[in-house]
This record gives C-alpha cells, sequence and structure tokens, in this order.
C-alpha cells in the first residue's frame, strides 16, 4: 500500500572526504551526513545526504550543487539506470524519486519511506528496480522509468527493514536485513532475524547466505 506524505521543505549539507589524501569538502554551512555516494561518469558524482538532500559535481568533487528540485531532505540512497546515465533514483524518507535530467527535475515515484535502491543491469526498455521499504522488505518496481508497478518481493525473508540492497547481476542481487541486536549483543549468539539473503529471480524467492 502506498501512501501520500506531505513534502517537506529542503535544508542543505554536505561534508565528506572522497579520497585518503584528500581534506573534507564542505559544501553547505548547514552540513548533513552523506550517506551514499554515486558515480555516473568519471566526474560527475551525486551524494545523498541526511538533510541536504542530493548533491551533484560534475568535477570529481572539487564543487558541488544542491538538487534544490528534489524535494526531499533524507535521502538514504542512489542508483543509476544502466539504459541512461541521465536517469537517476534516490530513496529517501518521502518515497522514490526518479530524475530523467541528471537532477535538473525530479519525479516521484512512491510515497512510503525507502530505504535502499537499486537497479537491475539487464533492464531492457524500461528499468527494473529493487526498494526496501520498512515494514514490507523489498519491493519490485517494474517499468520504473516510465508508469511504475509495484509487486512485494519478500518471500523468504526474515525481516522487513532493508539496510541495503545490490544487484551482482540480472536478476541476481543481495540484501541486506537489519539484525536482532539484542541478540547478538553479549553472547554473540545468532540473531533470531536479519542478515544477508541473495535472489537469483529478482526478488520471487530470497535464501539466507
Amino acid at each position: 500500500m502506498i501512501r501520500t506524505l506531505r513534502p517537506k521543505a529542503l535544508l542543505a549539507g554536505l561534508c565528506i572526504a572522497f579520497a585518503a589524501h584528500s581534506a573534507p569538502t564542505r559544501v553547505s554551512s548547514n552540513a548533513g551526513e552523506a550517506r551514499d555516494l554515486l558515480w555516473t561518469t568519471g566526474t560527475t558524482v551525486y551524494a545523498a545526504t541526511q538533510g541536504g538532500g542530493v548533491f551533484k559535481s560534475t568535477n570529481g568533487g572539487s564543487t558541488w550543487v544542491h538538487q534544490a528540485a528534489l524535494p526531499a531532505r533524507y535521502a538514504h540512497k542512489l542508483a543509476v539506470s544502466p539504459l541512461s546515465v541521465a536517469r537517476i533514483y534516490v530513496a529517501t524518507e518521502n518515497g522514490l524519486y526518479r530524475s530523467a535530467d541528471s537532477g535538473a527535475t525530479w519525479t516521484q515515484l512512491s510515497y512510503d519511506p525507502v530505504t535502499a535502491v537499486a537497479v537491475d543491469p539487464g533492464s531492457a526498455g524500461s528499468d527494473t528496480v529493487m526498494i526496501g521499504v520498512p515494514g514490507q522488505g523489498v519491493i519490485l518496481v517494474g517499468n520504473a522509468s516510465g508508469t511504475p508497478t509495484f509487486v512485494r518481493a519478500s518471500t523468504g525473508l526474515n525481516g522487513t527493514y532493508v539496510t541495503g540492497l545490490e544487484y551482482q547481476a540480472s536478476g541476481t542481487a543481495v540484501v541486506g536485513l537489519q539484525c536482532n541486536y539484542e541478540d547478538v549483543s553479549g553472547t554473540f549468539q545468532e540473531s533470531q532475524y536479519g542478515g544477508a539473503f541473495r535472489t537469483t529471480n529478482n526478488g520471487t524467492s530470497w535464501i539466507n547466505l
């Protein structure tokens, strides 16, 4: 079920180092924690931040521009289409957004909070995308570069809070789920839920790794 959320005001901020030998670069006085980086070409990089939305650099991180058209302050993860480097997806607290013009404008595709996003590298004609939605687990988004469809793809998972998603090949992906921290602390015994899972059929089923 997709809910409607009221968009929040934007704040700006980023403070991040891009290499061990470089000093942190402050992009805004209202710095926000950087959660993810996405390189789409040799010099174009996007940063997802907590509090500042998305920033973009076209010179390898020397300077940054806030992508103010994105109406979401808290961005978690970024992904790029294998069909077009101009098509960017971002997982935010406001839902999943898509840009078809390298971040100049954005279209909201879903409205529940999204913690992770990944695009199938074998997408053909239109993007196939996986997202993590707290309380629902993994959602498979079909036709993501057009009018999207949403199907829950969590069979075999033992938790619903997704911390990471990554495609290894077309249809094959791994997901990280938040663990039961009370079980793994102290005695270091196995938790009752969480960990890493893998699918080879685009989320139809998952197995614990």
